[in-house]
């Protein structure tokens, strides 16, 4: 117990780390939506309507929590690097942080609950361009965006017989900011920026359900599906600008121009008197089949749709598409139950997955496409014992490919290399020890 729980402090006081990667197209609505990454849905490229275990916390699917056998916790790093090509060259960003992490147990024989937290949406752009005001004068174009959208969610979920259902409540917040920088390539007139800050918050919800038939005595067929609910959340937003003044200075034997702007003058600010507006999200619905060996193999294969276009901030429609994909995934372990060293490897968990698709972005009239693979380890750690159950702990490393597309040869293709290390606790509480 006392593991779990220190593992719990060390997640809540990293929590403001919650980010992941970076997409020149994150300028577009509220940022580019994030995925699960909790190693249920991660290392099997997005899996989640199936997947039930005792083991492992599946957020995308709360009907999942009633299968909870074990107080489970779970906190995971991510590591994105990011390449952007298009037809003018190449660039790249990368980030690490905080993943996400979740927390569950179960309070009935055939009911548990967890929650959590993980990114909803990133916003990180910078690009910027040459160009001449109506005075003809030299000017470069400054945009830039950061910001996150997190999400924390709490449900339940219920196992009767062959049948669960469960239910998520799920808290969005965050912050993000657009600014645009007017500079002058001469020092003889002031530079001016204007930046827009989006303040997130409200609550939305999911349902989902899990059939299980039973095919002979160790295999499996499961029916699943998951609805998230499109409704409208709340946001303020309010406007600085100012000038600003820049200085050249020299690192490493290369000049840098920057920015000065404590000493700048405020021209605008609307902080005390934010706009307030409505977001309007998209919904989502899943539905998913697998077929499973108990304790050895699982493959499934789910299809996704999310309406983005139906996505409107301050009542305004953000030009999105509907995004549809599928996905194919599982899970292998050669013998759950293999003892010693020199047997270690046939007791880890290895899982794999690829999605296919269409982005809900559209470029030039072309909604681009997107795909990616995933490969996950889990390493089990020291299994303990309860009475005639075992359980233990499992440290996961996963990477991942995903890549953005269009046939346009004018559009930015972006491709997505991703690393999720995350460590799993497992925890067996309320329960009076026995000792002899």
């Amino acid at each position: 117990m006392l593991k779990i729980f220190s593992f719990s402090i060390f997640c809540f006081i990293c929590l403001n780390l919650l980010g992941q990667g970076n997409s020149p197209y994150s300028e577009l609505g509220i940022g580019g939506v994030s995925g699960s990454n909790f190693q249920s849905n991660f290392a099997t490229a997005g899996l989640s309507t199936t997947n039930d275990s005792k083991y492992f916390i599946n957020p995308d699917n709360p009907a999942s929590y009633g299968k909870i056998k074990y107080t489970l916790g779970e906190a995971g790093l991510f590591y994105s690097n990011n390449y952007y090509t298009d037809s003018s060259g190449t660039g790249s960003n990368s980030s690490f942080n905080l993943g996400h992490f979740g927390f569950g147990f179960p309070i009935l024989d055939n009911m548990g609950v967890a929650l959590g937290i993980m990114p909803y949406s990133k916003m990180d752009f910078n690009y910027s361009f040459s160009d001449v005001n109506a005075d003809n004068l030299s000017i470069e174009r400054k945009f830039r965006g950061q910001g996150n959208l997190s999400q924390v969610f709490l449900g339940t979920g219920v196992s009767i017989k062959n049948f669960s259902f469960g239910l998520n409540g799920k808290f969005i917040f965050g912050q993000q900011t657009k600014s645009e920088s007017l500079q002058f390539l001469s020092g003889d007139f002031a530079n001016i920026r204007n930046r827009e800050i989006l303040t997130v918050r409200g609550f939305t919800a999911q349902a989902g359900a899990i059939y299980e038939i039973a095919i002979g005595e160790e295999h499996k067929l499961k029916i699943g599906g998951t609805f998230n609910l499109g409704n409208d959340i709340s946001s303020d937003k309010y406007q600085i600008i100012n000038n600003y003044l820049t200085t050249e200075v020299t690192v490493d034997n290369e000049t840098v121009t920057v920015e000065n702007h404590s000493d700048g003058t405020i021209l605008l600010d609307t902080e005390n008197t934010p706009t307030e507006q409505k977001i309007t999200l998209p919904h989502e619905y899943k539905a998913g089949i697998s077929f499973s060996k108990n304790g050895q193999y699982l493959i499934g294969l789910d299809y996704k749709n999310s309406a983005w276009d139906l996505l409107k901030i301050g009542g305004v429609k953000q030009g999105f598409s509907r995004q549809q994909s599928v996905i194919l995934g599982g899970e292998y372990i050669p013998n759950l139950e293999a003892k010693g060293l020199e047997n270690y490897f046939k007791s880890v968990i290895y899982r794999a997955g690829i999605n296919y698709g269409n982005s809900s972005i559209i470029v030039n009239g072309e909604q681009l496409m997107e795909y990616g693979i995933k490969f996950g380890l889990g390493f089990p750690l020291k299994k303990y014992k309860y009475e005639s159950e075992k359980f233990g702990s499992y440290l996961f490393t996963s990477i991942g490919y995903d890549r953005v597309t269009a046939k346009n040869p004018g559009s930015i293709s972006e491709h997505y290399f991703k690393i999720n290390f995350s460590v799993i606790l497992n925890d067996k509480w309320f329960v009076k020890r026995k000792f002899d």
